[in-house]
């Protein structure tokens, strides 16, 4: 399974920098539990370390107490698992820093020659549709935690890939940014978490922040060449 970041505020490339080490991803909508035809909406969340992987409960009230969620609200990505860092085919033979990685693979030649399949095929260009086998970059996930998207701290926004300028003309005032602004002053702010809000609005909606919903809050390690590394 692969794992997409978002390339135009710059989240591929913060993370194959190494400088992206953390990603917080939205929990689905949890549906109401049933009692007696009462539904009793979920209050708070917490999760559990069962005999196989981590689970997540929520809390339903005094009446109900702690359920398991369903499936589908669980978190899709599993601890100490790796996953390919999803990046379009074209991106790929674009850097001269994998040429060797390509080789390796077969998908190129020393000679420069590149599989015609690959050129042809949907994911040349769009990453959705790009084969987990074919990145070269995976991802390890080494902590999972449940939380309230609010909870973030300020350490926790630049290891989500807000950046600070130490050359912003502004940088008394406003030296935190992220990529992907229209100009150097739409996208820069005060704190990093001011950074941060912003950033979520764009790649999760507007209001999101102030919506202040469950979060998962993943921490992972970057790996490069899953082949080069086991030969």
């Amino acid at each position: 399974m692969n794992i997409m970041f978002n390339d135009h505020y710059g989240l591929t490339a913060a993370v194959l920098d190494g400088i992206k080490t953390k990603t917080r991803r939205l929990v689905p909508a949890i549906p109401p539990y049933m009692l007696d035809g009462k539904a009793y909406a979920c209050e708070s969340l917490e999760m559990v370390m069962p005999i196989v992987g981590e689970k997540v409960m929520g809390y339903f009230g005094s009446k109900v107490g702690w359920q398991l969620l369903p499936k589908k609200c669980q978190p899709r990505y599993e601890l100490g698992v790796l996953y390919g860092v999803a990046q379009s085919y074209q991106s790929i033979f674009e850097d001269e820093s994998l040429k060797e990685w390509r080789v390796s693979k077969g998908i190129q030649r020393e000679d420069g020659w590149i599989r015609c399949d690959l050129i042809e095929n949907g994911g040349w260009k769009n990453k959705m549709f790009v084969c987990d086998d074919l990145m070269p970059y995976q991802i390890k996930i080494t902590k999972i935690r449940v939380e309230r998207l609010r909870d973030i701290s300020s350490a926790d926004c630049l290891a989500e890939g807000i950046l600070k300028k130490s050359d912003f003309p502004y940088k008394k005032t406003c030296p935190f940014y992220f990529a992907g602004g229209k100009h150097e002053w739409d996208n820069s702010f005060h704190t990093p978490r001011q950074a941060y809000a912003a950033l979520i609005d764009k790649i999760s909606g507007k209001g999101t922040w102030e919506r202040n919903p469950w979060v998962y809050a993943y921490d992972f390690k970057l790996s490069y060449g899953r082949i080069l590394r086991n030969n």
